[in-house]
């Protein structure tokens, strides 16, 4: 793909790498691979591709070979077993979660759903408490990490470093968090050297399907203390 050059700089070329990207999905496609020209480098690493070789040139232009995970790796099997355990891990380590009956609703390979109703989060105004729309999107995030590192077989302490959340429109009733896999790209090679790894997550917030708001945390996951 390409995009003519008086119409770079407009985030057209996202745009369509995002649709794109939810075709594979739809497909059921867990990685993809392209190659790209070095002047492009930059927008597919933003995307979250990472550089895996050198690629045959094109057009005598040098290309660069990279890849994107799209999907957990774990079988579909697997994925069902844990969301009983996060759900524990959320009521047990994160009591607020438990009075407001936020549950895990759905884990797929591709994303995690978690729920709360409005009765017990309501406000003065009959809408969604914006604490209470603020906490699902951290615990559903929370949950994207927690998943990630199971995923590889790792352990940490996940802990909110930092965060930012924009209401679009009021929650009348149920609210649903949902936070992608393919959205997420994690590093977590400093955790082997004992050291924090740090992940930026996405986590859409939805009303009668539609989105209400948007939150954008960044992840600490502390390496667990060996006695």
């Amino acid at each position: 793909m390409a995009v003519s050059d008086q119409w770079q700089g407009h985030g057209l070329g996202a745009m369509v790498l995002q649709q794109l990207e939810q075709v594979a999905l739809e497909l059921g496609m867990q990685r993809i691979i392209l190659n790209a020209r070095e002047t492009a480098a930059g927008f597919y690493q933003k995307a979250g591709y990472h550089y895996l070789e050198p690629a045959n040139a094109l057009f005598g232009i040098a290309h660069h070979r990279y890849a994107k995970t799209l999907a957990f790796s774990a079988a579909p099997e697997q994925l069902q077993q844990w969301i009983p355990e996060l759900q524990q891990t959320f009521w047990q380590k994160i009591p607020l979660s438990s009075y407001m009956q936020v549950k895990v609703q759905k884990v797929d390979s591709q994303k995690i759903c978690c729920v709360a109703p409005l009765e017990p989060n309501i406000n003065l105004h009959q809408t969604m408490f914006a604490g209470s729309i603020y906490t699902l999107a951290t615990l559903t995030g929370w949950g994207m990490v927690w998943l990630l590192l199971k995923d590889q077989q790792l352990d940490g302490d996940i802990v909110l470093a930092d965060a930012h959340i924009r209401y679009l429109k009021p929650v009348t009733g149920p609210a649903e968090g949902r936070c992608w896999r393919h959205q997420s790209q994690p590093d977590f090679s400093a955790l082997s050297q004992q050291r924090k790894a740090r992940l930026d997550i996405k986590v859409g917030i939805f009303c009668d399907d539609q989105k209400v708001a948007v939150f954008e945390g960044r992840f600490a996951i502390l390496p667990k203390k060996t006695s």
